[in-house]
């Protein structure tokens, strides 16, 4: 029997001050762990990841710009700033 893995295990995911950031169905949510709270922060709105139906493969967080980097590995490595 041969089996195919076609989805990552793991979501593309980020810790910063007790926030977990990740991304779950092309939407970034933080949870708060002292709240136990979990919500959707914002949606991507990027038309290769809908296409190409992949997710993503890392992200990134930067303090002092307050951003968010989405790595993919469509067209050899793309990247999505939030």
């Amino acid at each position: 029997m041969i089996m195919f893995k076609l989805k990552r295990e793991r979501l593309a995911f980020v810790m910063q001050g007790g926030i977990l950031y990740y991304i779950k169905e092309q939407h970034l949510h933080p949870y708060n762990f002292s709240a136990q709270k979990d919500n959707l922060l914002i949606s991507i709105h990027n038309a290769k990841t809908i296409t190409m139906n992949q997710t993503p493969r890392s992200l990134s967080y930067n303090v002092v710009d307050n951003a968010m980097l989405l790595c993919l590995d469509i067209d050899m490595g793309s990247f999505v700033t939030c």
